[in-house]
């Protein structure tokens, strides 16, 4: 049984679904009362279990909180733990004398992935003899890594491996006998556990101490908004993880999967505090929820989305990430739901946020030319070395203003035009413009269709 509840200071309520074979059962009401009861039944365990999660996303994007799960909690396994060495290894994972002294603690505790690292190590530096050394690693890890994910995620494991699908559902890294990073995506008709159970487990996992890197994808493959929200959701309610250092969410294929802005990405906010050294965030798809934008160590952004509504650019162009240098919006087409506006961007334009930025992206949107126009005169343009205008709607009159303004746009390190409307006689005199000093890349440029009143229709090469 899984409990909900949503409290707004005016009201509070509860959700509960207790889930059994082909029917689960809901009771709801005011907090303190009995509340009401009703059990559906339906015809397979599968389809019950379909729209026990389609009621939950609802619930979920209304705002009700899970409170209690009467499977078990994820919880780490007791184990042997040096929090120091381990610290110099997540504050460089690429340290190869804080790995040897790692390793030497390792072996002293009878942990056989000391073994493992002392010989990747040798196998490293080998040049001949190097078969045993390899047929070793492999007894190692086929011997003992079961025990390495421990009890509280193993029985999930094992549910999915027997799964014919398993290395789509799960596609992960592993070094050194740990568990560096992940992504979990729903494949068709797949009949292994549920990914926002798995989630808090494997982030919980003994082996996943020096996890750094999680790929949260489509999570109801026969929904056409993906779920996507419930592994969000299922990664915040597994409390804290400080070694998370990169976070995709919804990582998916486009169109394979899922068409880009089909999908319900939701409430992105959520997770800001529980990944304390989050430093770059990807997130992909549509409908996209930032929340309040505040985090202290985010270095690198990408809103990757067939349109990005109005509320996320606001939050953008005044959110606090002290440390950001990178900065990629998608800001999409109207008919996809995209809602910037030039005012909207103008805090960012005028360099009220992000002092550290170096690369600015305003990509695949509709206002290229008003965005070019907006440019020269702007701060943000002297701060940052990297400018992508990219995937966009930009026509000639819209690089005229980059092209009479060259002097403000020299100091770039690249100017990135792909994929607009550019002619071939624009596109030559902005390379003579801007010389050899900016790199500048203007591939793939379409022809507008000039409309009846003297307009050109043009597109963004990402929408649907």
């Amino acid at each position: 049984m899984k409990r909900y509840e949503y409290d707004d200071g005016k009201s509070s309520k509860f959700w509960e679904i207790d889930l059994q074979g082909e029917q689960f059962t809901v009771r709801f009401g005011k907090i303190g009362t009995d509340g009401q009861t009703l059990t559906k039944v339906f015809g397979t365990d599968e389809k019950a279990k379909r729209e026990a999660q389609k009621k939950i996303r609802e619930k979920t994007k209304k705002g009700y909180n899970l409170v209690h799960d009467d499977k078990p909690q994820a919880q780490a396994a007791p184990t042997d733990r040096h929090p120091e060495l381990e610290a110099a290894i997540l504050a460089n994972p690429d340290d190869k004398e804080a790995w040897t002294v790692y390793a030497d603690w390792l072996g002293t505790i009878g942990d056989v992935r000391g073994e493992l690292i002392g010989l990747l190590e040798q196998l490293a530096s080998a040049t001949t003899e190097y078969k045993p050394i390899r047929n070793r690693i492999a007894v190692l890890k086929d011997t003992h890594l079961e025990s390495w994910l421990g009890d509280d995620l193993l029985p999930y494991y094992r549910e999915a491996h027997d799964q014919e699908d398993f290395e789509t559902f799960l596609d992960w890294k592993w070094a050194k006998g740990f568990l560096t990073e992940f992504t979990i995506s729903v494949p068709w008709a797949w009949k292994g556990p549920d990914p926002d159970e798995m989630i808090p487990r494997l982030v919980h996992s003994p082996a996943a101490r020096f996890l750094r890197k999680v790929g949260l994808g489509i999570m109801t493959p026969d929904d056409s908004q993906g779920g996507i929200d419930l592994g969000t959701h299922a990664l915040a309610q597994a409390g804290h993880l400080p070694t998370i250092r990169d976070l995709h969410i919804g990582a998916f294929e486009y169109p394979t999967d899922t068409e880009i802005s089909w999908s319900d990405v939701g409430d992105v906010g959520q997770i800001y505090e529980v990944v304390p050294n989050l430093e770059f965030l990807h997130v992909q798809g549509g409908s996209i929820d930032l929340g309040n934008l505040v985090h202290p160590k985010l270095k690198g952004l990408k809103l990757e989305t067939g349109g990005l509504p109005g509320a996320a650019v606001e939050e953008v162009a005044s959110g606090d990430l002290p440390e950001l240098l990178n900065l990629e919006m998608w800001l999409g087409a109207d008919d996809y739901g995209a809602g910037a506006e030039m005012s909207m961007l103008a805090p960012l334009l005028e360099g009220k946020v992000y002092p550290k930025l170096q690369r600015l992206g305003l990509m695949n949107t509709e206002l290229s030319d008003e965005i070019a126009a907006a440019l020269p005169g702007s701060e943000i343009l002297r701060r940052i070395e990297v400018l992508d205008l990219s995937m966009g709607t930009l026509l000639d009159r819209g690089a005229r203003h980059i092209l009479d303004n060259a002097d403000a746009f020299r100091h770039l390190h690249s100017l990135d035009l792909d994929q607009n409307f550019l002619s071939d006689e624009i596109c030559s005199e902005l390379q003579a413009a801007l010389g050899q000093d900016v790199k500048l890349s203007m591939r793939h440029q379409e022809e507008p269709d000039e409309e009846d009143d003297g307009e050109y229709w043009t597109y963004v090469s990402v929408g649907e």
